[in-house]
Formats: structure tokens, C-alpha cells, sequence
């Protein structure tokens, strides 16, 4: 009994061990591979995030579960404008993304195959812009499930980065949030930001690794970034072992979902974490589409609302106001 005893603790040292040694090398890939893009390096906050309200209502591509995504009509549903001097828009910061078409113009879709959200199919990389201004960008939306896709037929199309900028620059309040799926549309895109000259109205973000060093590498000091997702791995794994605190960080903002991995990764120790680090944290994903999980974001200390429902957000924010309000009256 003694020796299959030793035996079974042996094993379970060896199994223990063998576990730990594959946590430690996925875990060194990931540490290695956000040295490499060059994420690790401390500064200071950009002055594009000391224009905003707390907490900061955004747009997810416009708002993709309430209008057809990253497409004029939701942006200017989630702005919420109707043209009045001195209006305040609705959303603090629209989300979009920027891809290159086959003539290289800069184009607005989150997904690199545009039948993903037209009627068309194909890359959007080997299609010409007319091509693509042939697509209805409203084909795929539905909420419903398939049974009725209300905006088919209504002329809706994809837009190009200057259509958005031309339109939405004007006012003043607004941010825009503009994310990269590769590398090879940051230096275009961000000629056309110096031409506008709204560098101070800007943050990028990029996912993949490679695109995140590009955005780095030429982006100006003051446009604040998100990192990819290989840092976003490393600092989730270093807040688990209580290390954050070693990990210098060249990023302002933090992205996350309030779900990772089959369990909650949002707490309030995640947000306070990121907090004493000088760092805003930013959510995006279904968590944030309903008000309960706005508001769950919103007493967490959450700083920035990515919401695919706009609409709902600021509903949620307007109750919060005249709650607030109420509870002054009442105090004085």
C-alpha cells in the first residue's frame, strides 16, 4: 500500500509538473511575442482622452446589433445629430474599421470577406472600390435571426474613411476610434488623419501583433493605443498571479470583454488593477448591450462603454443622469 502510494504522489508530481512547465513556455511565447511589439514601455496619458465623459459612451462599429455595421446610417443613428447649432452628439466616440480595397482606397468592414455583412462575396483586399460600392451593406442584418432583414434594398453601402471623416469631423466632440485588421492600412490612414488634421481626436487599436507595431511605429505621441492580443493575454495572466505591477505598459487604454475563457474575467479588482497602473479600461461585447450589464460596467468603474447598442446606452446614461439629478435635489 506504501509503495502505491509513492507511487500515486510520484505521478501526480510528474503530471503537476509537466503542466506547470507547458503553463510556463505558452506563457513565454506570449511574454516574447508582446516584447516584440514593442508594448512594454511606459507613457504618459494622451491628451485625446482628457476630453472625455465618464463614463465614455462609444459605438461599436457604429452600433452592429442595432443598425447595419460600420455603415453611414448607423453612425449617424449613434451620433444622434439632426443638424442643430451646439448640439452635443449622443455617442462620445464612434468604432470603426479600416481596410484597403484592391486600388488601394481606405474602406470601412470589419471582416476581410465582404460577405459577411453584403450581398457580395470576395475579399475585400482583391476588390476594386466601385466593386464595392455595388454592395448592399445592409444585405446580412437582421435581429430577428434570419426571419425579416429590414434594411435590404435601402441603398445603404459601404463607406470609404474620407465619406466618414467628411461627414463626422465637423463636430467637434466627437472621437473616433479606428481599428486595423493588418498592417498595410495604418500609414495611408493616418495621412489621411494628419490631412484633417485630427490627430488629437484619435485612438487606434489593432488586434493582430503585426498590425499593432505598425500603428506604434508610426502613429504621432499624442494618439493614444489599445494593445493586441498577445499583451492582452500577458497582462490578464500577470493580473492573475498579483505581477501586473511589474509589467511596464506603453498603452492607455485596456481592452476587454466582461467574458473570457467560459467564465468572467471583468471584476472589480480587474478595473482597479488597470486603474492604479494610470490606465483607462475599455469594454466591449454582449455583456454591455443590456442595461444590466451596462450598469454593471458603470459601478465596476469601467471608463469606456463599446456598445453594439448605443441606443439602449444612452438611455441607460440618461436614467443615471436624472437619477443623480434627483438625488442633488434632494440634498440641498
Amino acid at each position: 500500500m506504501r509503495y502505491l502510494s509513492r507511487m500515486e504522489s510520484i505521478s501526480q508530481f510528474v503530471l503537476y509538473g509537466t503542466g506547470a512547465l507547458f503553463a510556463a513556455a505558452a506563457l513565454k511565447t506570449v511574454y516574447v511575442k508582446a516584447v516584440r511589439s514593442d508594448i512594454l514601455v511606459d507613457v504618459s496619458i494622451s491628451p485625446v482622452l482628457k476630453q472625455m465623459r465618464w463614463p465614455v459612451h462609444a459605438s461599436h462599429r457604429g452600433g452592429s446589433r442595432a443598425w447595419p455595421e460600420n455603415t453611414m446610417l448607423a453612425f449617424r443613428n449613434a451620433v444622434g445629430m439632426t443638424g442643430g447649432v451646439g448640439e452635443v452628439p449622443r455617442t462620445q466616440v464612434i468604432e470603426f474599421d479600416v481596410q484597403k480595397s484592391r486600388d488601394n482606397i481606405l474602406v470601412i468592414m470589419h471582416d476581410y470577406n465582404v460577405a459577411t455583412t453584403t450581398n457580395g462575396t470576395g475579399l475585400i483586399s482583391q476588390l476594386t472600390l466601385d466593386e464595392i460600392k455595388k454592395l448592399d451593406a445592409g444585405y446580412r442584418f437582421t435581429t430577428d435571426e434570419g426571419l425579416t432583414y429590414p434594411y435590404r434594398g435601402k441603398g445603404i453601402t459601404v463607406p470609404t474613411l474620407e465619406e466618414v471623416l467628411s461627414t463626422f469631423v465637423p463636430i467637434k466632440e466627437l472621437l473616433f476610434y479606428i481599428d486595423f485588421k493588418s498592417p498595410g492600412a495604418v500609414a495611408d490612414t493616418l495621412e489621411v488623419v494628419k490631412r484633417f488634421g485630427i490627430e488629437e481626436r484619435i485612438i487606434m487599436g489593432a488586434i493582430p501583433t503585426d498590425a499593432n507595431l505598425e500603428v506604434r511605429r508610426l502613429k504621432p505621441s499624442c494618439v493614444p493605443v489599445t494593445p493586441d492580443k498577445n499583451s492582452m493575454i500577458l497582462m490578464y495572466a500577470m493580473y492573475c498571479l498579483g505581477l501586473l505591477w511589474v509589467v511596464p505598459m506603453r498603452f492607455e487604454i485596456v481592452g476587454t470583454t466582461a467574458h473570457r475563457w467560459g467564465f468572467k474575467v471583468l471584476t472589480p479588482g480587474l478595473v482597479k488593477a488597470f486603474h492604479d497602473r494610470g490606465r483607462l479600461l475599455a469594454v466591449f461585447g454582449p455583456h454591455i448591450d443590456t442595461p444590466e450589464g451596462q450598469l454593471d460596467c458603470i459601478r465596476m468603474g469601467v471608463d469606456m462603454l463599446f456598445t453594439d447598442r448605443p441606443d439602449v446606452l444612452s438611455v441607460t446614461l440618461e436614467g443615471l443622469a436624472k437619477e443623480k439629478e434627483s438625488t442633488n435635489k434632494a440634498l440641498s
